[in-house]
């Protein structure tokens, strides 16, 4: 792996400050945040000779001070394979974070199993753990998704490598746990809502009510494989689209999906757009002088479209991954009452992306939009509230019992 010289390292961290300060449209979010300030900061930081690691994680911990999950990092793919994870899920439950998941292999091995809680990390107490060494370098718009991400990154390191995991059965029984991080994986156990893939899944329960799973918004192939979902399902009394695990894609493709659950046009989300000029700067015009000045649009209403249609009573089941363009989804069918939404708050962050090459062959992104539902709510770094709030137990997690669906199941639009 060839390592950065010095110029490389000030580039990329200079790269990185320009494209958030004139293209992120939401500074006003962070009033104590001194952009500039933090750059100059670690300009001496970025200098110093480091590995390349090391250097995507100063990166990491720069645009996680904006609080927008859509700022953030994608490291090389040759420090991506330098960390990896033990082969169990985690979720954070109440200030918790509990195993949800562990391959057949570890469980046999280590009694490992979900419901399991994790108390420490290296024999580091688990909160001082990720406070000190995992949240900081987290992008997330709500503090919900962070710790959400933080269970994702808190175990990882390189391949082959041990991390000695403290944890504590539902009966209050601790033991340490040594776990070998690994890329391979075999046979998953456990609470499985949060943990997606890309197919669109098409179930229906005892009581004909239909359950369409949406994975990913990130192919148009989705909106054909929603389409032959509604066919397969046929006749039901009610359905549940499970947008848990959803971290979205692409909102033209959630627009079309869209249009097969309206019989008449429904608003669509609003945007205030940010303009700058640098003339106007010059001339010390605009917002403070900046050069920078707003508009407000409302998008163009969602009509009925497509090959076939449900117009019956309709759920969406979110979670605190159900993010970006899946939140442009939930927001219109909510908000115009077509939809009742049953789960947790969304995750708060999303606005089209600009995507910027770093050194070393990663790469940087930044938030370009600063939407808010159709009735002019905002919800970046808040989230979109679900009329029925409801979360697992641990308890559930332990058995497999998935109450979020169920009660899913009980709601009618």
């Amino acid at each position: 792996m060839r390592e950065l010289t010095r110029s490389e390292r000030l580039m990329g961290l200079s790269t990185l400050w320009s494209e958030a300060k004139y293209n992120y449209p939401m500074w006003h979010r962070h009033p104590g945040l001194d952009w500039d300030a933090e750059y100059e900061k670690r300009l001496d930081q970025a200098a110093a000779d480091q590995s390349l690691g090391d250097y995507y994680r100063l990166l990491c911990g720069f645009t996680a001070l904006v609080q927008d999950s859509h700022v953030n990092i994608l490291p090389p793919q040759s420090v991506l394979e330098e960390n990896v994870n033990p082969p169990i899920g985690l979720y954070p439950l109440d200030g918790k974070y509990i195993v949800v998941a562990v391959t057949r292999q570890t469980k046999t091995r280590s009694g490992v199993a979900p419901g399991d809680q994790v108390i420490a990390v290296d024999g580091e107490p688990v909160d001082d753990f990720v406070g000190g060494h995992i949240a900081p370098y987290v992008s997330a718009a709500t503090e919900a998704s962070r710790k959400m991400l933080s269970c994702w990154q808190m175990l990882k390191g390189g391949d082959g490598s041990v991390v000695n995991v403290g944890l504590r059965h539902p009966d209050g029984r601790a033991f340490d746990c040594p776990l070998t991080r690994t890329k391979a994986r075999s046979a998953w156990v456990g609470y499985r809502p949060f943990f997606g893939g890309t197919e669109v899944i098409a179930t229906k329960n005892d009581s004909d009510i239909g359950r369409i799973v949406i994975q990913t918004f990130a192919s148009e192939s989705v909106v054909e494989a929603f389409d032959n979902a509604l066919r397969d399902l046929g006749r039901m009394k009610g359905l549940v689209i499970d947008l848990r695990a959803n971290q979205g894609g692409n909102s033209g493709w959630t627009d079309a999906i869209t249009g097969r659950l309206i019989a008449a046009p429904i608003p669509g989300m609003r945007e205030k757009r940010l303009h700058y000029s640098p003339a106007t700067r010059a001339w010390r015009q605009g917002e403070v002088a900046s050069g920078s000045e707003w508009s407000d649009l409302q998008m163009d209403p969602l009509k009925p479209d497509g090959p076939v249609a449900w117009h019956g009573p309709l759920v969406l089941l979110t979670s605190t991954l159900t993010h970006s363009a899946s939140e442009d989804f939930v927001g219109p069918l909510k908000c115009s009452g077509r939809a009742r939404v049953v789960g947790q708050p969304t995750a708060g962050s999303t606005g089209n992306p600009m995507y910027f090459p770093l050194p070393g062959e990663g790469r940087g992104r930044v938030c370009t939009r600063y939407m808010l539902l159709p009735n002019g709510e905002e919800f970046i770094g808040k989230g979109i509230a679900p009329d029925v709030q409801i979360q697992p137990t641990v308890e559930d997690i332990a058995s497999g019992r998935d109450v979020m669906l169920e009660r899913a199941f009980e709601v009618r639009s």
